[in-house]
């Protein structure tokens, strides 16, 4: 994986550009989304750790932790 650290958080928060490595965060993140679809209704607290992963919560828009460069443009 290989990153630059931009200083353009509007949270104080560190962002980073992914040069390479998108592919695996894509695989990943997907595979996190899958799993929290699947979790029991009643489970809040896997929901919730997974949702912890994707989902930037100390942003007040709360934002997903990884875009995609298509999503981007």
């Amino acid at each position: 994986m290989v990153y630059l650290e931009s200083t353009n958080s509007d949270i104080g928060l560190p962002e980073y550009l992914i040069i390479d490595g998108q592919q695996r965060l894509t695989t990943i993140t997907l595979m996190l989304q899958a799993l929290k679809d699947a979790t029991v209704d009643g489970d809040a607290f896997t929901t919730g750790t997974i949702e912890s992963f994707l989902i930037n919560t100390q942003s007040p828009s709360q934002e997903y932790k990884t875009l995609s460069n298509l999503l981007c443009k």
